[in-house]
Formats: structure tokens, C-alpha cells, sequence
């Protein structure tokens, strides 16, 4: 039911871009921050993986965005030996026309920049050793 009230939420944000696509299948999420522009999900667990985004610090842009990244599973930090992160556009069916750079900094942390080419509706979606997570952003027009 919860997977339910957050695809209700998710929708309501997109309808400046059209319909978005359901990724209930993910994990279980929680922890949710709003800003100005921009309601994300900070927390998901997928096979008892988890891994928190942490936001820029102000609202996203039209342009290169900074998230930070922490993969921790029960016995703590994880340096994952594939982490990769892709904006998408699921209305429009596309991702970003620059590619995301990702860094590690060790500890199970990860620095990635996204650019979002137009506002919208985006996921900021990761892979981490195939374990796969998403994270609805909404970009200002």
C-alpha cells in the first residue's frame, strides 16, 4: 500500500511531461525531503543493500547537478565493484545528453554528476553490482 500512496505522489509531479513509469519494484522506500522544486526519495533498499542520495544543496538546474552517494549493506560501507548513475527522462524517453561522471571516494561513497539538458520529470538511476535503484528528481522549467 505504501508502494501505492508513493506511485500516487510520484504522478502528481509529472504531469507537466506526461506519465511516469513505475518502479514499486525497487525496494522498499522512505525517508522523503522537499525543497522548493523538488520532492526526492533519499533512502532505498534493494536485497538488503542501501543506498542514500544526497541532494545538491539547492534546488536542481538545467545543467551539471552534484548527488552524493552512500552504499552501505548490514555489515556496513560497500565499495561496489560497478556504480554507475544515468539520468532519464521517462516521459520523453530519453536520458542526458552529457554523460554522468561518477567518482569513489572509498567507504562506500560515490560523487556523481548528473545534467539534466530540459526541466521536468528525471530518475537519477543507479546500478550498483546490479542491485538497481531509482530516484525521481523534478527539475524547474
Amino acid at each position: 500500500m505504501t508502494k501505492f500512496i508513493i506511485a500516487i505522489i510520484a504522478s502528481v509531479f509529472v504531469v507537466s511531461c506526461g506519465e511516469h513509469s513505475d518502479h514499486s519494484d525497487h525496494g522498499d522506500h522512505h525517508n522523503h525531503s522537499t525543497t522548493n522544486n523538488h520532492v526526492v526519495e533519499l533512502v532505498q533498499t534493494v536485497d538488503g543493500w542501501t543506498l542514500e542520495m544526497i541532494p545538491p544543496d539547492a534546488d536542481y538546474v538545467v545543467g551539471a547537478n552534484e548527488f552524493q552517494f552512500k552504499l552501505i549493506d548490514p555489515d556496513g560501507p560497500v565499495d561496489a565493484t560497478e556504480f554507475d548513475v544515468e539520468g532519464w527522462m521517462p516521459a520523453h524517453g530519453h536520458g542526458t545528453a552529457v554523460p554522468t561522471t561518477v567518482e569513489t571516494t572509498g567507504e562506500g561513497e560515490y560523487t556523481a554528476t548528473v545534467t539534466f539538458n530540459m526541466g521536468g520529470a528525471w530518475e537519477v538511476q543507479v546500478n550498483a553490482d546490479g542491485k538497481e535503484f531509482v530516484f525521481n528528481v523534478m527539475v524547474p522549467m
